[in-house]
This record gives C-alpha cells, structure tokens and sequence, in this order.
C-alpha cells in the first residue's frame, strides 16, 4: 500500500499534492517501472488535488506540465500555489556535477522555503547515496527518503512532523 500524509486536526481536510518526477535520462531507466506505479497510485487517490511536473536531472527556472517536457512553467507558477501543498519530488538526484548549477539550487531552495512539506524520494538503493556528488548537496536541501514502501511512510511521518530526525 502507498501510505499518503494525513492531518491530524482535520481528517477531513482535502490533502493537495505536487509532484516534481524526474523522468528523463538513463539513470533514471532502472526504476520507470516504480516511478510509474507510484505516480499512477497517486493520480488515483488525489484525482483533484494533485499536479504533476516532469524536469530531467534538475530544475532550471521552472519544470514541464507534460512528460515530453514540451509544455514549460516558471518556477515563479510552482511558487504560486498554496504554501499548504505536500511536494513529493521523485528522481534519483545523480548528475554530472556541473547540471546542478547555482540557479537550479537555489531554485530547489525556494520550492523547500515555500512549501514546508517537501521531501525527495529517491529509487536508488541507500548505500549508493554516499558517491553522488550532487545526490549530498540535493539531500541537505531536501530531506531524502528511499522510494520504498519503508521510506514513503518514513516521508509521511516526516511531512505529519513525526519522523525521529531529517534523514541525512
């Protein structure tokens, strides 16, 4: 089962998603298959609630509203929602290092500032984390969680304010 962030206070409350998926280039080949069941998990649970935004590797100034990354938003869109919103940003975080530019970090810097309940799932098995460069600096930014059942309910309980510490 996907286990999906919940309030409290307010059970009742509708529950608004953004999805950031990194869905391009071949590093990311190995787990399309996860991805895709996660993705079309969530689309069924938040039908109304839940945007979706595709970018490959990183954000540059903005993310695509199509998964052929053809139909381009500003970052300053993505911003624009309600700070309310749970973000679940799906990628592997692994890049040459000069991808992660200065601009793009500080982008993923806004988007955490903005919405306060922000975590990154990652599909590569944990132990790999420690070689990629741009992995550590994106997991200091974001709090990073493995794309398992374990590390999504790890996410959630992080995003309710329940998790022991941010992963790191």
């Amino acid at each position: 089962g996907l286990f999906l962030p919940i309030e409290k206070e307010k059970k009742e409350q509708k529950i608004q998603v953004i999805l950031l998926i990194d869905n391009g280039g071949w590093s990311m080949t190995p787990y399309i298959q996860a991805v895709t069941k996660l993705f079309s998990k969530m689309k069924r649970r938040f039908a109304h609630d839940l945007k979706t935004y595709y970018y490959h590797n990183t954000i540059y100034g903005g993310a695509y509203t199509d998964e052929q990354r053809f139909k381009y938003i500003s970052i300053e869109k993505l911003l624009n929602f309600d700070k309310k919103h749970c973000v679940f940003v799906i990628g592997d975080a692994d890049m040459a290092p000069y991808e992660l530019s200065e601009g793009s970090l500080a982008d993923w810097r806004r988007l955490k500032n903005r919405y306060q309940k922000m975590v990154w799932m990652n599909p590569m098995r944990e132990s790999l984390w420690r070689t990629g460069i741009t992995l550590n600096i994106l997991r200091q930014t974001v709090p990073m969680f493995m794309l398992s059942p374990e590390g999504i309910e790890k996410a959630v309980a992080h995003i309710n304010g329940r998790g022991d510490e941010v992963p790191g």
